[in-house]
């Protein structure tokens, strides 16, 4: 990703310019146009990044500059954040979801991540990276081998022929309100599948092959609120049409206030 500024019609503003990504070229031009498809159909919505347009030589997407640094940065970094600002951040994540599941047909967006939550100036959320994302219902959501971050992925899209859906977002979700609270709570940051393990058992490998075949999940410490832990674990389901919706999660995520219950470690 790059930083840029562009001129149009004697106004300059600055922008981001993302290049594909590195691989075999007929890889990396297929997520490109994937992507550009994508983000053609999606338009402009508050807390999407809003793509401006595309060059051919080289291949590039043209999109916001956003300038307030990725969600994951600032759980790694633990910047000044409270529980209303997570309530907040995860909201603002369910109505970029809420967006694409009700379009028609709904888009998946297939790579939720905290690396793909970014801020703006003003510290709203945006959505970023349509690189994986496709049509549900489109022919292409069946893909032998695997595509995405296996930390944050479902069970059901590590499979030999993995496959797809909305569900799959929820799932991605799951791991980053998870992800976003034990931040909060602990005063440190642990990528998803590392709290209370081994350092030396917590490889993608492990965590890939227990997620396939024996139903591991990350940790949920006792303290996070039961509201919190129910909406986590139902969206951490096995079977995809038993987790919410995106509609339920934001409403079950209405009745959760983390400023209410304060961390006690013994």
């Amino acid at each position: 990703m790059y930083k840029a500024d562009l001129t149009q019609y004697n106004v300059t503003r600055t922008v981001a310019v993302k290049m594909p990504s590195q691989g075999p070229e007929k890889k990396r031009l297929s997520h490109f146009r994937q992507e550009v498809y994508i983000a053609s159909n999606v338009g402009n919505f508050k807390h999407l990044v809003e793509v401006y347009g595309i060059t051919e030589d080289p291949h590039s997407i043209v999109m916001q500059y956003c300038g307030g640094g990725s969600l994951h940065k600032t759980l790694q970094d633990r910047a000044s954040f409270t529980g209303k600002d997570i309530i907040r951040w995860g909201e603002e994540v369910m109505f970029a979801l809420d967006f694409l599941h009700g379009g028609s047909p709904p888009i998946i967006h297939a790579d939720i991540k905290s690396p793909n939550v970014i801020f703006d100036k003003e510290r709203c959320v945006k959505v970023a990276d349509f690189g994986l994302s496709r049509h549900e219902g489109s022919k292409d959501l069946e893909i032998s081998g695997f595509i995405g971050t296996v930390v944050y992925s479902s069970p059901e899209i590590l499979r030999p022929l993995a496959v797809f859906s909305t569900r799959s977002d929820i799932f991605a979700l799951g791991i980053l309100i998870y992800e976003m609270t034990l931040a909060l709570y602990e005063n440190r940051y642990y990528e998803p599948y590392s709290f209370e393990e081994d350092p030396n058992e917590n490889s993608v490998m492990r965590v890939f092959s227990g997620l396939v075949s024996r139903n591991l999940r990350p940790n949920i410490p006792g303290y996070f609120p039961r509201p919190l832990k129910s909406l986590i674990t139902e969206c951490w389901c096995e079977e995809p049409s038993k987790r919410p919706s995106i509609k339920n999660a934001m409403q079950a995520w209405t009745q959760i206030d983390l400023e209410d219950n304060p961390l006690s470690v013994p």
